[in-house]
């Protein structure tokens, strides 16, 4: 179990699997802090020299999927640091959980809580406070476009809000300048970034700073803010970043590796961005295709559930992120209006139900945390008949997130509701998506116009709310 105190949640009762998962129904609280916010979650970055041990660094972009809430593990960063760890020969990777960080350091400062954090990482993201928070570690100007932010949001905000954000964009610098400096003090050869939503400024602040104490040192950013011709952008405006890798990165991200390592040109990389000799910025094209199911890693979160005990004692509930299936096997047959995910590829693709059965037994024991969220876009429905009924089973008491269409039989919800499933809206873990209607009576003529098509028998429009627990 994870270094710290450790408290049984509440759990349900049901049969007790012949397992090593430990007593108390093997649902756990880690000692936490409330929640802050962190943009600059790091990413990663190995020691590739030959004249000297490996070392590296997986630095970790901050926040959650669009920005990590500190109750979840970073799904990309674990699959990278599994990358890097099984294919690139005698580098490792190691991630720094910069969003733990945060929320230790600001919360010694300020009176930061848990409605602060939900603010900035997600309620915000329509008016880009989480990032403009950090922008004034990336222009080295701690009152950087105050005043405008200012007269832009007075009418926005209310006071308190509107003092915090500038309280924060004043303090942000010192947090970006210690963090910068605890990576190069670990002198990696790459460090990289990985950034979604409102986490490019502050990835941004913590590349370019630490690209002045280590110049030596090889800056790598991805994630879905780098996908296409975002990705091209960023590489050209910011040039101390030195790769940008578009696209699916667990793939493209060790062959950068071992082509640096091995003394190789890596400009070829399908995606990647580039410099030039004359250090202007060169973008390869995309990857025609994705990755097929049986390539998609399952991640490796060691050394997050030890930060997390560590961090300031404030109970939560920790949960793992899994992955079963990428893209939308609705999108392919028509892309939902208010949808702006998948990125460069809605093609559906899902892992074998013995290999996602696997990956969730082996996550659940090894951790010994039992509520699951599933980051799918759309449930592959064939794991309703294969994988749900082995969960079932399995005896293991496992509360699951996960995300359905409004268009499902009673039959289906049902079986849902036998594997804890907590079942949600597309949406749920933000409060909307890029490209959603962004009124919530848009997202309830949605949620109507499914309800008239279900009683129809028609395909719905959009997706549908559902109970978080089906009746048995």
């Amino acid at each position: 179990m994870p270094a710290g105190p450790v408290r049984a949640a509440t759990a349900r009762t049901g049969p007790t699997p012949a397992s090593p998962l430990p007593d108390h129904r093997r649902r756990f609280a880690l000692p936490h802090h409330p929640a802050a916010v962190s943009r600059c979650r790091t990413t990663v970055a190995a020691s590739l020299s030959p004249h000297r041990p490996p070392r590296s660094l997986c630095a970790c972009p901050s926040g959650q999927h669009a920005l990590v809430p500190i109750d979840l593990p970073s799904l990309a960063l674990g699959i990278l640091k599994r990358s890097v760890d099984e294919r690139v020969p005698g580098a490792e990777a190691r991630v720094l959980h910069a969003n733990l960080e945060f929320t230790d350091w600001i919360t010694a400062r300020t009176e930061f809580t848990a409605e602060d954090y939900e603010y900035y990482s997600l309620s915000s993201y329509f008016m880009g406070c989480g990032d403009w928070v950090f922008s004034s570690a990336l222009y080295d100007d701690p009152q950087w476009r105050e005043a405008e932010f200012t007269a832009g949001m007075k009418s926005r905000l209310r006071g308190s809000r509107l003092r915090m954000s500038v309280e924060l964009h004043r303090l942000v610098p010192e947090f970006v300048a210690q963090i910068a400096q605890r990576i190069a003090d670990e002198a990696p050869d790459v460090v990289g970034f990985t950034s979604t939503f409102q986490q490019n400024t502050a990835a941004l602040a913590a590349a370019r700073q630490l690209k002045r104490l280590a110049p030596q040192t090889t800056i790598v950013m991805g994630g879905a803010n780098c996908d296409a011709e975002q990705g091209a952008a960023l590489h050209r405006c910011f040039p101390f970043v030195d790769y940008v890798i578009r696209g699916e990165g667990e793939d493209v991200f060790p062959r950068l590796l071992n082509a640096l390592k091995d003394g190789q040109d890596p400009s070829g990389l399908p995606g990647l961005c580039h410099r030039t000799p004359d250090g202007g910025s060169t973008a390869n094209p995309m990857a025609t295709a994705p990755l097929p199911p049986a390539a998609i890693l399952p991640p490796d979160y060691s050394g997050y559930f030890e930060r997390l005990a560590s961090s300031v004692p404030q109970l939560v509930e920790p949960k793992l992120v899994i992955e079963g299936a990428r893209g939308c096997w609705w999108g392919e047959k028509h892309h939902c209006t208010f949808c702006g995910l998948n990125g460069s590829f809605m093609q559906f693709r899902s892992k074998s139900p013995d290999t996602f059965f696997d990956e969730i037994m082996e996550l659940a024991r090894r951790h010994r945390v039992l509520d699951m969220y599933l980051v799918d876009n759309i449930l592959d429905m064939g794991y309703l008949t294969t994988v749900l009924p082995r969960i079932i089973d399995s005896g293991y008491d496992l509360r699951l997130h996960i995300e359905i269409k409004a268009n499902m039989r009673r039959s289906q919800l049902s079986r849902l509701g036998r594997s804890r499933t907590d079942l949600r809206p597309a949406g749920h873990r933000e409060p909307q998506r890029p490209g959603a209607e962004p009124d919530g009576q848009g997202r309830q003529r949605l949620s109507e116009r499914a309800d008239a098509a279900g009683r129809r028998g028609d395909r719905p429009l959009g997706l549908l709310e559902l109970p978080a627990r089906i009746p048995r």
